[in-house]
């Protein structure tokens, strides 16, 4: 999704089911040169601690936030996870 500012800058926006999240200059060119930039540390509900937030870019669905997951720190899209989840529902 693109959005414009009051001064007609044309901004990107990160629409995730936790809010919505601009990205600087800064952070569309790291998220360009690592696949991958730092938003912040956030906590979920029931969590005992905060953990890194990162966006990222999925191949099917754009931009998308979420934390690391393992031991190897992976970053997966919530959107094809589910999709992959409700799949396997239907098919059994």
């Amino acid at each position: 999704m693109v959005m414009f500012s009051e001064a007609g800058e044309k901004q990107s926006v990160i629409d995730s089911s936790l809010h919505t999240m601009k990205l600087t200059l800064i952070q569309k060119i790291k998220l360009k040169i690592n696949g991958r930039v730092y938003l912040e540390h956030r906590t979920k509900h029931g969590w005992r601690g905060s953990l890194p937030f990162y966006a990222f870019r999925c191949p099917i669905h754009g931009i998308v936030i979420d934390y690391p997951h393992g031991v190897d720190d992976s970053l997966s899209c919530t959107k094809c996870w589910e999709e992959k989840f409700l799949n396997k529902e239907t098919v059994k």
